[in-house]
């Protein structure tokens, strides 16, 4: 009979959801970076007008997508007998600290949320649920964070550089949230926007300034690119902590170049040549 899925990536039997799960998720980096390297993404500046009719209220279907997370990771917790280390407390907090801000905290925050494609959602439904459920099984169940020896020593310094790095990719991403949101309020005033149905189109753009903005056209997709390296860093060794990071990075890197590339477009001569479109300096 043929090998089970866990005995092809060096587990024991019983873990052989998690073992499927994971192979699914590691097809993720590739789906993305091949489909929106060829495709807009339909969500905001890029929204297929020709399926409208598929569009939903921004709000709600940003909170529906990306509850399916935090919600996965207390499942999984909660279906465990096993008790928590402080490490895996940590991580697990990071999360739900990256989770409470994104599902809560920013559709709070934010003036409006352009009106999302059902295609958009039920890909992010699915990614966070596999993206979830895979961390945290990782984290609680097959994770090694405790010694007791000197190599404790590095683990904990490991875990507290990751958490930095975690802290400083989200303060680089909240505080250029907060620059958006206050050119949304201005957008809205000027164009006099009432529903989150109306085009696109119809709403004034104008540069954003201040921050890493002086360098990169999406700062804040760069934090949140540098929150989940900062993540793997702390949770290191878990491959799907690495998953997420080159997931991250297939997700977010395209259409921020195509971000960039449509404040060229727009802006010609007024938009600053020497800012990259994610990383700066480099890309």
């Amino acid at each position: 009979m043929g090998n089970s899925t866990s005995n092809i990536l060096g587990l024991d039997k019983k873990h052989d959801i998690y073992a499927n799960a994971f192979l699914i998720y590691c097809t993720f980096p590739l789906l993305f970076i091949s489909l929106l390297t060829c495709l807009d993404a339909p969500y905001g500046k890029f929204e297929w007008s020709y399926t409208k009719f598929l569009m939903f209220p921004g709000k709600i279907s940003w909170i529906i997508m990306e509850v399916v997370s935090p919600l996965t990771l207390l499942y999984t917790i909660f279906s465990s007998s096993l008790s928590l280390k402080i490490i895996q407390i940590l991580l697990i907090s990071l999360w739900l600290i990256h989770y409470t801000n994104r599902v809560f905290i920013y559709v709070v925050r934010a003036p409006r949320i352009a009106p999302i494609h059902l295609l958009t959602i039920l890909c992010g439904m699915t990614f966070n649920f596999f993206n979830a459920f895979t961390n945290t099984y990782w984290i609680i169940e097959l994770g090694k964070y405790t010694r007791d020896d000197f190599h404790g020593f590095w683990i904990y310094l490991r875990v507290a550089i990751g958490i930095i790095i975690f802290l400083t990719g989200m303060v680089i991403n909240i505080s250029h949230d907060n620059i958006l949101f206050s050119l949304r309020k201005k957008a809205a005033l000027k164009s006099n926007i009432k529903t989150p149905f109306e085009k696109t189109q119809n709403q004034h753009y104008s540069i954003p300034y201040g921050g890493y903005f002086r360098y990169v056209s999406c700062p804040s997709y760069f934090g949140e690119f540098i929150e989940w390296i900062g993540f793997s860093i702390a949770a290191w060794w878990s491959p799907p902590a690495l998953v997420f990071v080159l997931a991250t990075a297939a997700n977010l890197f395209p259409r921020a170049l195509k971000t960039h590339q449509w404040y060229l477009n727009k802006f010609k001569e007024n938009y600053p040549l020497d800012r990259k479109a994610i990383v700066p300096f480099f890309l």
